[in-house]
């Protein structure tokens, strides 16, 4: 072989490997200990796909396992915040006001059931404006709304404490600026003179047109559903009568209050459908506390009467509890549209059927 020869060899063997392209996998003729190799690059792949993932799966079995009892973070609350199941939280009303007549959580504070009773009789029409007043006693302390505020937007801080003499006991802590209601001194003669337990002051259109239909000095129906009160499970003796009471055990009494209408105050009964229903009317004045002598002088003279009328103004109502006096306030409301709407149709509220049938056979 020539020289020549022999070079052109060698740079062919030269060139050859790198010709050759990178193999994958298994090469030919490999030994088993490639395949434990690849093995284990196959686990640790899978290993990897799991860790990808495994911050979901560890929260989402951590929820899983953690026993409710335990106290452990909950999801949708924050850590450290966590409570008893069925308590439950005090929260600011959102949105459309809840229209329950008994709020949620039987052992709301006083001054958040007025809260709440504000946006209630605000949507009902009961409190426009800045008018109409709500009072809720609770022992010897008696809680009161401000004067020219929005009802409806009422909060706990807002509120006066008073006691039954009309001393201030504590004032609102939002704004020092804050007045009592004008309505205090027509409160305060519900609370003395029949022991109420809370006191409701409405600007209903049904309360002032009722007054304009009735001249005189009374509003008299009968013969009419909302009247009627069953007397089954409607009050608790021992919390009904006792004006010590807690607000706790007042709030307890809506479970057992299963019947509407009107209560005669002076037998303590409910009154029946057939009986005469008669409130009284007072005139109207410029200023709110000029009612008190009339109003006075028309809570002794009715003894029966749970609510006065106040011409061209609104209605006081006031029971034993706050659920009372807001079931009875709902019911005259109602009886006072009712006697507005058959004084239009030349109907006289004030009769029995029978009577009345009479009467409009002779015409």
């Amino acid at each position: 072989m020539s020289d020549e020869e022999s070079s052109t060899l060698s740079k062919e063997e030269e060139e050859e490997p790198a010709k050759k392209p990178r193999g994958r996998g298994r090469p030919k003729g490999s030994t088993g200990r490639h395949h434990k190799a690849q093995d284990t690059s196959l686990l640790t792949s899978e290993k990897r796909n799991r860790k990808r993932t495994s911050r979901f799966l560890e929260d989402f079995e951590l929820e899983e396992e953690v026993p409710e009892s335990s106290g452990g973070r909950k999801r949708g609350r924050p850590k450290g915040h966590t409570r008893e199941s069925g308590t439950w939280v005090a929260r600011k009303p959102l949105g459309r006001p809840r229209l329950s007549g008994r709020p949620q959580g039987g052992e709301q504070s006083v001054p958040e059931v007025i809260c709440e009773l504000g946006q209630v009789f605000y949507a009902q029409g009961w409190v426009s404006g800045t008018g109409g007043g709500i009072s809720i006693r609770d022992g010897e302390s008696i809680y009161i709304a401000p004067s020219g505020v929005q009802k409806e937007r009422l909060q706990p801080d807002d509120l006066f404490v008073i006691n039954l003499e009309g001393e201030e006991l504590e004032a609102p802590l939002s704004d020092p600026l804050l007045r009592k209601s004008q309505c205090t001194p027509l409160f305060l003669l519900a609370y003395k003179i029949r022991n109420a337990g809370a006191v409701i002051h409405s600007h209903s259109k049904n309360a002032v047109l009722a007054t304009l239909a009735f001249p005189g000095s009374e509003f008299t129906v009968t013969h009419l559903e909302m009247i009627k009160r069953r007397e089954k499970n409607s009050f608790i003796p021992a919390v009904a009568g006792n004006l010590l009471a807690t607000s706790q055990q007042k709030a307890s009494q809506p479970c057992l209050m299963s019947g509407i209408g009107i209560k005669k105050a002076s037998e303590n009964r409910q009154m029946q459908y057939d009986e005469k229903l008669v409130v009284p009317i007072i005139e109207n004045t410029p200023f709110e506390h000029d009612l008190s002598d009339s109003m006075a002088q028309a809570i002794e003279l009715y003894p029966d009467t749970n609510a006065v009328l106040v011409r061209r103004h609104g209605l006081y109502v006031w029971g034993d509890t706050w659920q009372h006096a807001k079931t009875m306030g709902e019911c005259y409301d109602y009886l006072f549209d009712v006697a507005v709407q058959m004084v239009k149709m030349k109907l006289d509220p004030s009769k029995p059927p029978k009577i009345q049938e009479q009467v409009n056979g002779m015409e």
